[in-house]
């Protein structure tokens, strides 16, 4: 952002942009109206977006701004999100307030959507209460014993603390958890150094886990969504290569730092992939294999249920008190959770059985649309065992095209979250299970016979016979 919304005090020069044009009526570009504003501003620069829109004032004939803030005014900021209110609510609201010269301070009547925190009981009125988020990761490790690090660069660090901890901005424990804000870069937009901090973080998760002193090591690698939001692709395809740089360094060769003697051993792939994984990737519900093991309680919050998931982040260096600690809270944890399963899990496959009879498969399609000329692809074949298998299993298993004009799984983790392996079974279907709950949201305006493959379990484990499946999406829009 460039205007008012800055974050975790990164800059308050942001603040004071949008201080001065929305409360003093003050800014160096002035209009008629707001889409004088757009035009003229693209006019002037063709790469012009909202995310970096410099500040503007709206002023009458005379040049007089039309709609300063002024004493009595009603001033509502309806974000439900705390991270880009807070450090505007303390300039509409403190007394003392010494960040920036607010020149002059109208007596507004002040109110938040929510209290965007509650520990500084900030702002005093607003119009829903926050929500009360109890057994957050960070809570239960602290009163297990546990041992933890949360790193990121300041754009993204509540994510790790703040948010993670179920907006407490506080820790839990000062003598358990360390806490490593890398200061983001300030005054650029943020494609002009698409890399960010993303070394940096991984070399000081990287030091955290070889360390051996934390039993949790929680990190973000914020590039492809700080950058992905300037739109400009290239910049971004670099930000998400820097991610891939660090994630994917197996000796950390790459960063150019000697390990001491008693860190001179390998580090897993696996080991930092999980310690850097970012909170984005694990905030889809249902996502990863700790799911697996620990299902979502009816009753339970969303953050309760991210902080189930991020156990599988526990660190697994050889460490008996934290290894034994860790799997015991994983116990404990999984324990709290119900046997019902997740809404948008498929019906498992039967265990593997000697006796299951065979299904075949043929697979055609998909077709070409009005106008286009492509070639056909030609039929394809294969057998799997009944009630064995997920569709989407049996294909990618026989390289048989899954994910139509995508060319690629693209982040599809097989859990009828992203609804792209639409397929149309056009014989067997009976042979096949019901549509999930996740089915309907892509398929609703679709024919019955239309399924996602990773929702379509084949056989029972008891039946035969042939399944003919239709590949889609269809060459070109999937909706078409």
């Amino acid at each position: 952002m460039h205007v008012t919304m800055d974050r975790y005090e990164n800059d308050w020069n942001v603040v004071k942009r949008g201080w001065d044009a929305q409360v003093l009526g003050e800014a160096a570009h002035k209009f008629k109206s707001g889409i004088e504003a757009l035009m003229q501003l693209k006019a002037e620069n063709p790469k012009f977006n909202d995310q970096y829109c410099p500040p503007f004032v709206i002023v009458d004939k005379n040049g007089k701004s039309v709609g300063p803030l002024v004493d009595d005014d009603a001033v509502v900021t309806f974000n439900f999100r705390a991270d880009r209110m807070i450090m505007l609510a303390k300039a509409l609201e403190y007394a003392n307030f010494d960040n920036f010269n607010r020149v002059r301070v109208p007596k507004i009547h002040y109110a938040g959507m929510l209290q965007y925190d509650g520990e500084l009981k900030l702002p005093s009125k607003y119009l829903v209460s926050p929500p009360e988020i109890e057994r957050t990761l960070g809570d239960y490790f602290a009163k297990k014993g546990l041992r933890t690090f949360a790193c990121n660069e300041t754009m993204k660090f509540g994510h790790v603390t703040f948010f993670s901890n179920g907006n407490r901005s506080c820790l839990f424990d000062s003598k358990l958890e360390t806490y490593v804000e890398i200061q983001s870069d300030q005054g650029i937009t943020f494609n002009e150094k698409p890399g960010m901090k993303a070394l940096q973080i991984g070399e000081r998760a990287r030091d955290a886990i070889l360390s051996g002193k934390y039993d949790h090591v929680r990190v973000n690698l914020p590039n492809g969504d700080m950058v992905g939001h300037t739109g400009d692709m290239k910049a971004t395809v670099v930000g998400c290569e820097a991610i891939d740089k660090v994630v994917k360094s197996r000796h950390f060769s790459s960063f150019n730092l000697s390990a001491s003697s008693n860190q001179k051993k390998e580090l897993s792939y696996m080991d930092f992939a999980m310690a850097a994984a970012s909170w984005v990737q694990l905030s889809g519900v249902g996502k990863g294999g700790v799911w697996e093991a620990c299902k979502e309680p009816a009753h339970s919050t969303r953050t309760s249920t991210l902080g189930r998931l991020e156990l599988g982040l526990v660190n697994k260096k050889k460490n008996s008190h934290g290894l034994s600690a860790a799997k015991a809270a994983f116990r404990d944890t999984a324990s709290l959770a119900g046997s019902a399963p997740h809404p948008f899990q498929p019906t498992p496959p039967q265990p593997d059985s000697a006796q299951a009879p065979l299904i075949q498969f043929e697979f055609v399609g998909p077709d070409n649309r009005a106008g286009e000329t492509d070639p056909i692809p030609e039929p394809q074949y294969c057998t799997a065992p009944s009630g064995q298998k997920l569709l989407r299993d049996v294909m990618l298993e026989n390289q048989v095209e899954l994910y139509g004009p995508y060319g690629k799984m693209m982040n599809c983790e097989g859990r009828g979250m992203c609804g792209t392996c639409l397929v149309e079974i056009l014989e067997g279907a009976e042979l096949m299970n019901k549509r999930t709950p996740a089915e309907p949201y892509y398929l609703k305006l679709r024919p019955d016979s239309w399924r996602l493959a990773c929702q379509a379990t084949v056989g029972d484990g008891t039946n035969g016979g042939k399944i003919k499946v239709k590949r889609r999406p269809q060459k070109g829009n999937p909706l078409m």
